[in-house]
């Protein structure tokens, strides 16, 4: 473990509960799937990214790392091992960098997750960056759920659009929660858009939740300050994609509660854990894999047809470099 790691698992956990408790939003339910869980132990198999900004293509800095299609094939090569893979984003990768229009880009960063199949993707503070307008034209595109539980649509006062949705695999519930980053949206936003203290809604979404789910996953975009001290007030949370900070955790953090992941930014990786539960749901054990997306990656032909397509530019010529190394 770095010495950063273990600073921060020093925090205090009345760093969290410090902040001003605000009302919590009522979560937008998923209907309860119906179907009776399936006895005896079980694998839930997650696909990782978060930070993505809006970054298409391999990073302009050698060697070329990530690209959208590296990313769609090595999604495309675990669904082919593996019968159930659940493909998620922990926020601040609906926002763009690059040079179309604003309501455009809104449609095609969504379309391509929808390419890429994914389940659900969290909003971070900086996805409101461009305005509600294209925010709300990518939540109308998406194939998947957009989830913020602590952030409130200015308009209605309802949730901004889900705060979980639950998903079903082989029997067994899998919630996913999302959870944004309160000081980014209040400041891109200007205060336009209110945001509850998400430690309280947190709570609250899985008081109301846990006893029809059997796995409960977070898509955080607070920072691994608020993520790792989580457990200590939400005990029934089983792992915490973890955004904002754009690290890179190989191997996962277990040693605090619930199983901390997080994936670096830009896109340039993506991770991979397999949880493995007992009878009762509960976790025993996992296996772990980031794949750093190199050109060892080919990329996915009909995702790079589809881009080809939709006229994609590439974000990565604006801005060279690399996200975070492996932390140890």
């Amino acid at each position: 473990m770095s010495a950063r790691q273990i600073v921060r698992y020093g925090i205090l956990l009345g760093v969290v509960l410090a902040l001003s408790a605000c009302g919590t939003p009522e979560p937008t339910a998923t209907p309860n799937p119906t179907s009776t869980p399936v006895p005896g132990p079980f694998t839930v198999t997650v696909l990782y990214t978060n930070d993505g900004w809006g970054y298409t293509e391999p990073c302009a800095c050698d060697p070329a790392i990530g690209g959208l299609a590296r990313r769609a094939a090595y999604i495309r090569s675990v669904r082919d091992q593996v019968e159930h893979v659940l493909v998620v984003d922990a926020g601040d990768s609906l926002l763009t960098l690059q040079r179309i229009g604003d309501l455009e880009q809104g449609r095609v960063l969504a379309e391509a997750f929808n390419q890429m199949g994914y389940d659900a993707v969290a909003l971070g503070g900086m996805d409101f960056r461009m305005g509600l307008e294209v925010l709300r034209e990518q939540i109308q595109v998406a194939d998947f759920a957009v989830l913020s539980a602590n952030t409130l649509d200015p308009q209605t006062q309802d949730v901004f659009d889900e705060a979980y949705t639950i998903v079903e695999q082989s029997g067994r519930r899998i919630a996913l929660i999302g959870l944004t980053d309160p000081k980014t949206v209040q400041e891109v936003t200007q205060g336009e858009v209110l945001v509850t203290e998400p430690v309280q809604t947190l709570m609250q979404t899985v008081d109301e939740i846990r006893d029809d789910v059997d796995v409960v996953i977070v898509l955080s975009h607070l920072g691994f300050m608020f993520d790792v001290n989580l457990n200590q007030v939400v005990p029934d949370v089983d792992m915490i994609v973890s955004g904002r900070d754009t690290e890179v955790y190989h191997p996962p953090i277990t040693s605090s509660g619930p199983v901390i992941v997080s994936a670096g930014s830009r896109g340039e990786y993506i991770g991979r854990v397999d949880l493995h539960f007992d009878v009762d749901a509960n976790l025993v054990n996992l296996d772990s894999h980031m794949q750093i997306l190199t050109d060892e990656v080919e990329d996915d032909p009909e995702m790079r047809q589809w881009m080809a397509q939709s006229g994609m530019i590439p974000a990565s010529a604006l801005k060279p470099g690399t996200s975070g190394q492996f932390s140890p």
